[in-house]
C-alpha cells in the first residue's frame, strides 16, 4: 500500500505496530578489509504513526520493506513501490534471494538518485554485509554497490511476522512473485557446488558398481542395492562374506595359493559354504536366505551382533583350514 498525501502519511497505524526505530542500526556495518569503510546512512528515527505500509513516501524519502526480494515495477509519480521478484533458479538459496533484494534496491536508488530506507527481516544478509571475512564474490559485489549508495541508502532489520504492516505486505508480494516475479541471474553458492559434485560422484560410483563385471561385483549386487557415502560395514568378516574374498579355499585356489578349491569336507570351500553348510562350522551356521530376500537378509545381519559373531567365528575356522591345507601342500 502506498500513500502520498500528507494527510494519509500522518494517519496512525494500529497500536500494535512497533516503532521503526526499534531495529538493528548499521552504523558499524562492514569493518576491517571490507570495501565499505563509511556508514551506510543510518535510518532516521521514525514514530510508528509516521508510516503506513511497504514502500511509502516519508519526508521525501522512500521506505522499503523487503521479504525475499523486490522487483523493479516502480509506482506512479513520486509514489515508489518496489514489488517482489523471484530468483527462479533451483541452486540459489533464500539467503541469496534476500541479499539480492537489498542489492537491487540499492542499485535502483543509485540509478534514480533517490533516498531510500530498506527494512529487511533477513539478519543473515545484514551480517554478511557487515562481515569482512566472506569469500563469496556475490556478497563482495553487493558490498561494493552498497558502498556506492552509502549517501542514498539506509538499511535496518525488522522482526518478521509481528504485525508490521510493511513487512506483512512484503510477505504477500513474495508469494505472488512465484508467478509474477522477474528472474535474476545469481551465481550458485559454494554449498550448491559441493552438493552437485557429491551427487555426481555418487552417480558415477553407482554406475560403476552396477556395471562392474566380475564375480565379486555380481555377488555384492546380490546383497546391496546401491552404494552411498555411509560407511555401512566396519567388520572385515562381513566384507569377506560380501565380496567372497577371504580365507576360503575357493578364493585362494584362483591365485594358485592352494591346489584345490575344495574344503577338507569335500565341498567347494567358498564364503557361503562356511556360513551356511560346512559340517566343521555347524555351530555358527546362519539360515540361508532365498534369492529374492538376500538384500533384506544382509541388512538385518549387519545389525545383528550375534549373527556377525557367528560369521566371524565361521571364517576363523575357514582360515585355520586354509592354513592346514597350505602346510599340507608345501610338505
Amino acid at each position: 500500500m502506498v500513500e502520498s498525501d500528507e494527510d494519509e502519511i500522518s494517519k496512525k497505524s494500529t497500536p500494535a505496530t512497533p516503532n521503526v526505530a526499534e531495529k538493528l542500526s548499521i552504523e558499524e556495518i562492514v569493518v576491517g578489509k571490507s570495501p565499505i569503510k563509511e556508514l551506510v546512512e543510518k535510518v532516521t528515527e521514525t514514530k510508528a504513526e509516521d508510516f503506513i505500509a511497504t514502500a511509502m513516501v516519508i519526508q521525501s524519502e522512500v521506505m522499503i520493506f523487503i521479504d525475499t526480494i523486490p522487483n523493479k515495477n516502480l509506482g506512479r509519480d513520486n509514489r515508489k513501490t518496489l514489488r517482489e521478484y523471484m530468483v527462479d533458479f533451483i541452486y540459489n538459496s533464500v539467503f541469496q534471494a534476500e541479499l539480492e533484494a537489498i542489492h537491487f534496491a540499492c542499485n535502483w536508488a543509485l540509478q534514480n538518485n533517490y533516498k531510500i530506507n530498506i527494512h529487511t527481516d533477513s539478519l543473515s544478509s545484514i551480517l554478511a554485509i557487515q562481515s569482512a571475512n566472506s569469500r563469496s564474490g556475490f556478497v563482495y559485489s553487493v558490498k561494493q554497490d552498497i558502498f556506492k549508495a552509502r549517501h542514498l541508502v539506509g538499511l535496518s532489520w525488522v522482526k518478521a511476522h509481528v504485525g508490521i504492516p510493511g513487512n506483512e505486505w512484503a510477505d504477500q508480494q513474495a508469494k505472488s512473485a512465484i508467478n509474477l516475479g522477474i528472474e535474476r541471474p545469481i551465481p550458485a553458492p559454494r554449498s550448491f557446488l559441493r552438493r552437485a559434485l557429491k551427487q555426481q560422484i555418487l552417480n558415477e560410483w553407482n554406475e560403476y558398481f552396477m556395471n562392474y563385471n566380475s564375480a565379486s561385483g555380481a555377488r555384492a549386487r546380490d546383497f546391496i542395492d546401491k552404494v552411498d557415502f555411509n560407511f555401512l560395514i566396519t567388520n572385515k568378516f562381513l566384507i569377506f562374506f560380501l565380496c567372497g574374498h577371504g580365507p576360503f579355499p575357493f578364493y585362494l585356489n584362483r591365485f594358485k595359493l592352494l591346489d584345490s578349491p575344495s574344503c577338507i569336507c569335500g565341498e567347494v570351500g567358498d564364503a557361503d559354504h562356511y556360513v551356511f553348510s560346512c559340517s566343521l562350522t555347524k555351530d555358527f551356521h546362519l539360515s540361508r536366505p532365498a534369492d529374492a530376500h538376500k538384500k533384506a537378509w544382509f541388512r538385518n545381519t549387519m545389525r545383528n551382533r550375534q549373527a556377525v559373531t557367528k560369521i566371524s567365528e565361521a571364517f576363523r575356522i575357514s582360515a585355520g583350514i586354509c592354513d592346514s591345507l597350505t602346510r599340507d601342500g608345501s610338505s
